[in-house]
């Protein structure tokens, strides 16, 4: 069976034309305020505002921890444990977790989690040591074991909670994007629909005179140092996005000392952005920047550690779900007519072909009618109908909340899928995937992945298919658990549909 690519030719453009240009900008300046540049003043409240936040979370484990030990001298023990707070702040500070927000424009708490386990680690040693060397003040190691174990959670809590606060109460960052048309299109999207990113996208700046009009971001000028300048001043640019794979490096050179030179922080999406992801490797060879990247084939022992992983997170997430699941089976049959599972064929790992469980929330008989309402569908590449007639009312409930996907467990413990993976396409899907797109078969299937917390439903199979074959490529088992944890609100919030 012949197949198409995914990849679609480019839409017919024309250039911007330059007295369009000074229009775009000229519109967008009277319908907006001007906005002096604040020179991280943001940055500066964010940073006290997670350091007041740090400190909170210590005391408060603190006084908890001393509290359950029952200790006679708690006055003196507490007094004597807030003369060390400072030391906590310095720690902090060493790994950095006062200046993840400057550099990045993304903030997510759960990516703080490894520096922040090393750091409270530290902590609780030196604090051992502290309370050691004075007389009197010796802790046991049941308390210093609950104290870290607190600080480490209160910390992650008050963290969560301050970036949260902070995105109602602090302006959103105003972010200046330097890209062509296909690359605006995608920054564009990804910026405005992660929810960690705080931005306001105040319009892109083109780099040639000969670029074609794109999407509906106003063009503030072409790119020089001079027009730069004028543009971050006059809008109160706070971060520049170069997204142009096409710039030579000395206007990249360029563009960087001019946004430095004003304090305005820079993002830079490096050539080969599709297939690099995430986990590149980093060397610096006596001055020469290189990225090294991993090819999609897993070490034995990282199979047995993602193995390890689903065997006993599925096992777990059964033995706890089962009053769940015993649940929705009677309200599935009370509900319409049919079986309580529905099974269907699905490509696995290297090709394999397998059966998917999952709860039935349709009509019996629902494929058949899939020619039928073959017009409505939403989703390029899938099959997608937001109101699909098709869906019980039960079965409604199950998909808003992913719930339906609950009995994929039993194909983790079969190992037909995993907890976290490349998402598991019916047969007609994997038919239309070609090229190095196929690469996203070399792991086992997952119950949930990147494409899920982004919003599977949403997703055309070209971007999804680009999201698995990044997760094959730069596989760590960290990175499952924090898609594990991202998955967990994802449900919650009932974004599933």
């Amino acid at each position: 069976m012949s197949t198409e690519p995914l990849t679609s030719p480019a839409p017919k453009t024309t250039p911007v034309p330059r007295h369009e240009v000074a229009r775009q900008r000229e519109r967008h300046h009277t319908t907006r305020k001007v906005v002096a540049p604040s020179y991280g003043r943001r940055d500066y409240l964010m940073r006290r505002l997670l350091a007041f936040g740090d400190i909170t979370a210590v005391v408060l484990a603190l006084v908890i921890s001393l509290v359950l030990a029952d200790m006679r001298t708690f006055t003196a023990h507490l007094l004597f444990g807030l003369l060390a707070l400072p030391a906590w702040l310095v720690i902090f500070k060493l790994y950095g977790l006062y200046e993840r927000d400057f550099k990045r424009i993304a903030h997510s708490t759960i990516d703080e989690i490894p520096p922040l386990f090393h750091a409270v680690l530290i902590g609780t040693v030196l604090s051992w040591l502290y309370f050691h060397a004075a007389p009197g003040k010796n802790l046991t190691f049941i308390t210093l074991l609950l104290f870290s174990v607190l600080t480490l959670a209160l910390v992650f809590a008050a963290r969560s909670i301050t970036r949260a606060a902070s995105g109602r109460v602090l302006a959103p960052e105003r972010v200046l994007l330097v890209a062509t048309g296909n690359e605006t299109d995608m920054l564009t999207e990804s910026l405005q629909s992660d929810p960690h990113c705080r931005v306001e996208i105040v319009g892109r700046m083109i780099a040639y005179d000969d670029e074609p009009a794109h999407g509906t971001l106003p063009v503030l000028g072409r790119l020089s140092p001079e027009e730069l300048r004028e543009v971050l001043l006059e809008y109160g640019i706070e971060r520049v996005v170069l997204a142009t794979s096409e710039l030579e490096q000395w206007r990249l050179v360029d563009a960087i000392r001019e946004c430095t030179a004003l304090a305005v922080k820079v993002s830079s999406l490096p050539v080969g952005f599709t297939v690099l992801g995430s986990s590149v490797e980093v060397d610096d060879v006596r001055g020469v920047t290189l990225f090294g990247i991993t090819p999609p084939v897993l070490p034995r022992s990282s199979r047995w550690a993602k193995r390890a992983l689903d065997l006993a997170g599925g096992l777990l997430a059964l033995l706890a779900s089962a009053p769940l699941l015993a649940a929705f089976a009677i309200l599935i049959k009370l509900d319409s007519k049919g079986p309580v599972f529905f099974r269907q064929h699905r490509v696995g790992q290297d090709g394999k072909v397998f059966d998917i469980f999952k709860f039935r929330t349709m009509v019996d008989g629902a494929d058949a009618m899939r020619s039928q309402l073959a017009e409505l569908n939403e989703t390029e590449g899938l099959f997608k109908i937001a109101e699909d007639p098709r869906i019980t009312r039960i079965g409604s409930f199950l998909r808003s909340t992913s719930l339906d996907e609950l009995p994929q467990l039993f194909n983790v413990l079969r190992g037909e899928m995993s907890l976290v993976g490349p998402r598991p396409l019916v047969l007609y899907e994997d038919e239309k995937i070609d090229g190095w797109h196929r690469e996203r078969l070399a792991l086992t299937p997952g119950m949930t992945g990147r494409w899920q917390i982004l919003g599977s439903a949403r997703i055309p199979m070209s971007e999804m298919v680009k999201l698995d074959y990044l997760y094959v490529t730069n596989w760590s088992l960290w990175n499952d658990v924090k898609i594990l944890l991202r998955t967990v609100p994802f449900v919650l919030a009932r974004r599933g549909m």
